[in-house]
């Protein structure tokens, strides 16, 4: 059986971790399969690194609407070559495609005319519905839609004649995958059993979010004897920041999600991604509220603290940022929090996927 996963480029890796984590469960349940990535996303050595081979296609510029149209149209043809070559050479048996059913820019027009059988991963991600937007083009095409929330999540949106899952989120490492503490902390480099804050704010292909890391420390590192681990992001295009700062430690590690555990609190992004990880994995958790992003930041920061599952704030607010630094320093809180994260995203919709691609074939 062979299975060829389509991710593309993004202001983070949303888009390759999700079919990085469907890939892993599948290959647990049928060892044999063989799997290859197709992606034009800058963080492709991603799916190498777990031991997949993949084929990288042109990344589009931020500004891609801003091209001249044949610029355009060279970058699309040469993916669709790219693209056809692939499904000519691989003959996978199903291809699963996140997000953009014909690819970010086109990339997967040749599918209409491929024999595999064909699975979309329909993340919604506000109230424009990626699915009502998409819908003739995904009964035109695939075979199987999986919607990574749970289904009171979207709405029950569901494209007509096409057979649907709702998996909940999609996570790269479930939390039984986690290393120990001593050991995750050891593989970040991260000494001692001092209180260490882990700060992240996403794959790093947008450049706001160097701004918002900035504010973040200068609020928080001097009024605790803590120790801020600042994750460098793979898609990071500005210069890294200055790190020679007491109590900042900078981090390189893919995926964060084996080391969860070497964190006392975390400061992160409301990401799909960002946000479901930490849940999942029970970390006390700031969520950091920025504007101007394709998700619903601000319903899921609701969702959150309804649940009091984690302590979301708006990016600039210093005032609550305070407030909030003064809840992780107490042990009761972080408990309460870690507690009802775990209860609000309880497992891994990875598992679900891979069943429901394995039923199609």
């Amino acid at each position: 059986m062979r299975c060829l996963f389509y991710a593309s480029n993004g202001h983070g890796l949303g888009h390759l971790i999700r079919t990085l984590a469907v890939a892993r469960a599948l290959k647990a349940r049928r060892p044999d399969i063989d799997i290859m990535f197709v992606t034009n996303s800058e963080a492709c050595q991603l799916a190498w690194r777990e031991g997949y081979p993949v084929v990288k296609l042109l990344s589009p510029p931020v500004n891609f609407l801003e091209l001249d149209i044949s610029a355009r149209e060279q970058i699309r043809r040469i993916n669709r070559g790219i693209v056809h070559s692939v499904l000519t050479g691989f003959m996978p048996d199903v291809v699963v495609v996140d997000f953009f059913p014909m690819g970010q820019v086109g990339d997967m027009m040749p599918l209409h005319s491929n024999a595999a059988r064909k699975v979309f991963i329909a993340r919604e991600r506000n109230a424009a519905a990626e699915i009502t937007a998409h819908a003739k083009v995904i009964e035109s095409v695939y075979h199987l839609v999986l919607i990574p929330h749970e289904e009171n999540e979207v709405g029950s949106r569901k494209p007509a004649n096409v057979p649907t899952r709702y998996t909940g989120a999609i996570l790269i490492r479930s939390r039984d995958e986690a290393l120990p503490r001593e050991q995750a902390r050891h593989r970040l480099g991260l000494t001692g059993e001092g209180f260490t804050v882990f700060v992240g704010f996403g794959g790093g292909g947008k450049p706001e979010y160097d701004a918002v890391r900035q504010w973040v420390l200068d609020e928080a590192k001097g009024a605790r004897n803590w120790t801020f681990a600042v994750a460098r992001p793979p898609l990071l295009r500005s210069r890294p920041p200055a790190m020679a700062q007491t109590g900042v430690k900078e981090i390189t590690y893919m995926p964060m999600a084996e080391c969860w555990t070497a964190f006392d609190a975390a400061i992160s992004t409301l990401g799909y991604n960002s946000a479901a990880e930490l849940l999942h994995h029970g970390v006390p958790t700031i969520f950091v509220e920025l504007s101007g992003g394709l998700d619903d930041w601000a319903r899921r920061a609701r969702q959150i603290e309804q649940a009091d599952a984690g302590l979301p704030l708006k990016a600039f607010d210093s005032e609550k940022l305070r407030a909030s630094l003064d809840q992780l320093a107490d042990p009761a809180r972080r408990r309460m929090l870690a507690a009802n994260a775990r209860k609000l995203v309880p497992a891994n919709g990875a598992s679900v996927a891979a069943e429901a691609i394995l039923e199609i074939l």
